[in-house]
This record gives C-alpha cells, structure tokens and sequence, in this order.
C-alpha cells in the first residue's frame, strides 16, 4: 500500500544577510570621518596638492615652479613664458576623493568587503587618482608654457578634463574590482 500523504512541507529558509564586523564598521567610520575632514580642510589639502604639483613640473617638464600664498604656483621663471596658475577646487581632486572614500565606507559597513580589501582598494584609488590630476596639472602647465594662454585653455577645459575623468573612471572601476575578488562562491555568514 502506498503513502498518499503529502509530504511534510519545510519552512523557506531566509538568506542570510552580511553583517559588518567591528573592525569593518571602524574602518567605515574613518573612511567617512577622513571624507568629512577633507570637505571641512579644504583649503589645507588643495595646498598639499599644489604642493606636489611644484615638485612634479620640474621634474617632468624641467621648467622652474614655485609654490606661493593661496596655492598660487609660479611657473617658467628664467625661460621664454613665465605664468601663475592658481590651484583651486577645480584643479583638486579633494572632492573626488570624498565619494570614493564614501563608496568604501558604504561597503564595509554593509559587510560586503573586508578591512584589507578595503584599505587596498582605497590607498590604490588615492594613489592612482593623484598621479592623474597631478599628470593633468603638468599637462595644462606643459600646454601653457608651449602655447600661452590658448594652450591654457585647452589644456584645462579639454584635455584635463578627459584625463581626469579616464583616471576617474580608472579608479572607481579598479575599487570594484578589488572589493569584489574573492566573492563569488563564498558562502555568505551570517
């Protein structure tokens, strides 16, 4: 004789979430604390951009630059153009910075990237976009120095920007991809 009882029905299991750890839940703090500071410091770090930027053109382009008040860089003193440009919010990447921070910060807080893979994906973002403003920089100053003020103008509005948003886009995709290595097929703890 034959069972005609329906089978017992088991209840659906719910997925499981991922939660954040400690560790990952402070370095999403900071991420985003560093991201307050950088908006609230916002002169200091254009200053520490400016800075750099008087040391990369006269190594790249071996013209003089000099770093004045106001993050004011003197450029070309004893050659045939000497100029000054002056670095502001537009030629910074500190507000780039603060969404990338903020992208990391929102996923280690959801759990879905470990504290390494974070500080990696983070320290290769700053790095990389840095050397890629810094490259736009030196190529305005290069373009300026060659053409005056019509190289100026294409070398900030045209050829900057392309640079600055190939080195974005750079950035953002390689932050993915480094916080999503290792994630497919792992199993999800809770």
């Amino acid at each position: 004789m034959s069972d005609t009882s329906p089978a017992p029905v088991s209840p659906p299991t719910r997925p499981r979430t991922r939660r954040a750890s400690a560790p990952q839940l402070v370095l999403a703090a900071l991420l985003a604390g560093v991201a307050v500071a950088l908006v609230v410091l916002l002169d200091r770090a254009i200053q520490f951009e400016a800075q750099v930027f008087a040391h990369a053109i006269p190594a790249v382009l071996g013209a003089s630059a000099v770093l004045g008040e106001h993050a004011t860089l003197t450029i070309g003193a004893g050659g045939p153009l000497l100029f000054s440009m002056t670095v502001g919010l537009a030629c910074s990447i500190v507000l780039l910075l603060v969404p990338f921070l903020l992208i990391a910060a929102a996923l280690l807080s959801a759990g879905r990237i470990s504290v390494l893979r974070a500080l990696l994906a983070v320290a290769v973002g700053v790095v990389l976009l840095e050397a890629v403003n810094t490259a736009r920089v030196v190529v305005i100053a290069a373009m300026t120095l060659d053409d005056g003020v019509s190289g100026f103008g294409w070398g900030h509005t045209l050829v900057g920007s392309v640079i600055v948003l190939a080195g974005l886009l750079l950035s953002t995709a390689g932050m993915l991809w480094i916080a999503s290595r290792g994630r497919r097929g792992q199993a999800v703890t809770a």
